[in-house]
């Protein structure tokens, strides 16, 4: 799923529900981020760190072994042999009982990478390797990709989590 799709699922479900959507999506590329309106949204990266560490400090959400909390290139194999996703809560919560933040799939944030046209993803995906897990992860590991485009092989590696005012 692309960025910008998860940002319409967001706009949606939030006209769903009878809330203000929070994103104005302007062109093809940009979008316009209003955070007073009580929509569903993105995480930033910020906020996706914290519900990631869980008021913990663990390397990665939910604990500090990877095998116990994460889907990665090592130990993501299906029942057919292949690496591929897995079913939401087979490994250990984190702290506020949320599953897969660390591997599986990497997961949009609102914010924008100093690169231009892509945006930030965290967490980490089932290819990924156990470093591309930990929640929060030094300047020259931050990950970023194309908000509009997926490569076929990314298709099924990013998700995104929302969240909304209360």
């Amino acid at each position: 799923v692309t960025w910008r799709q998860s940002v319409i699922f967001c706009n949606l479900l939030s006209k769903q529900q009878g809330l203000q959507p929070v994103y104005k999506i302007l062109d093809g590329t940009n979008v316009e981020v209003d955070k007073t309106q009580n929509g569903y949204r993105l995480l930033t990266k910020k906020e996706w760190e914290e519900a990631a560490l869980a008021n913990q400090k663990t390397k990665y959400a939910g604990g500090n072994s990877v095998n116990t909390v994460g889907w990665y290139k090592t130990n993501a194999f299906t029942p057919g042999g292949w690496l591929g996703l897995h079913p939401v809560g087979q490994k250990a919560s984190n702290g506020f009982g949320l599953y897969d933040m660390s591997g599986n799939t990497w997961e949009w944030c609102e914010d924008s990478s100093v690169r231009p046209g892509r945006k930030i993803v965290k967490g980490g995906g089932y290819r990924s390797q156990k470093d591309e897990l930990r929640v929060i992860t030094p300047d020259s590991m931050s990950y970023a990709a194309d908000f509009n485009e997926m490569t076929a092989n990314m298709q099924d590696q990013v998700a995104f989590r929302i969240c909304r005012k209360m």
